[in-house]
């Protein structure tokens, strides 16, 4: 080794040794786990927030529907004796009944098998079918001219001239 040393020999001497040094990182797994167990806990409570709002929700449309709804009572109908055929009328501290009548219920309609349900055919459309299905010279001249002779139709061909 050499007795002397010089000043930039010092000075890299020192700089390297500061790179060589790491802070010490005591504690840095705890701050993870920290860290997200935090998030996890803010989580919960906005689910639990969530929750709570869902359920006062619901419990304040029952209570609006409960006090919205008519108060109908039933009670059983009132009892006849058979001595005096009379009707007991319910004591007089109950309040009195409602009945609610029921509509009767309609016959159901019959259910076709197939919809919309088959019609006979009109006098036009047999005639259709006739003039689309038959022979096609046995069609009528009335149907075919419109007053006119009908000129063929002549299609120039198609000429494709190659690139040079």
């Amino acid at each position: 080794m050499r007795e002397w040393q010089d000043p930039l020999d010092e000075m890299l001497d020192g700089a390297l040794a500061s790179y060589g040094e790491a802070p010490e990182r005591e504690g840095l797994e705890r701050q993870v786990l920290a860290k997200v167990n935090q998030r996890a806990q803010r989580r919960r409570r906005s689910i639990g927030r969530f929750a709570a709002s869902l359920g006062a929700a619901a419990a304040a449309v029952g209570c609006l529907l409960w006090w919205a709804m008519p108060d109908i009572a039933t009670h059983p109908s009132p009892t006849i004796t058979a001595a005096h055929s009379a009707v007991v009328p319910p004591p007089a501290n109950k309040p009195p009944v409602i009945k609610l009548r029921r509509t009767p219920k309609r016959p159901a309609a019959p259910k076709l098998s197939q919809f919309p349900a088959p019609t006979p055919m009109s006098s036009e459309e047999r005639a259709l079918l006739r003039l689309a299905t038959g022979d096609p010279k046995y069609i009528p001249r009335e149907l075919t001219r419109a007053g006119t002779d009908i000129a063929p139709l002549r299609i120039a061909a198609i000429e494709i001239k190659p690139l040079e």
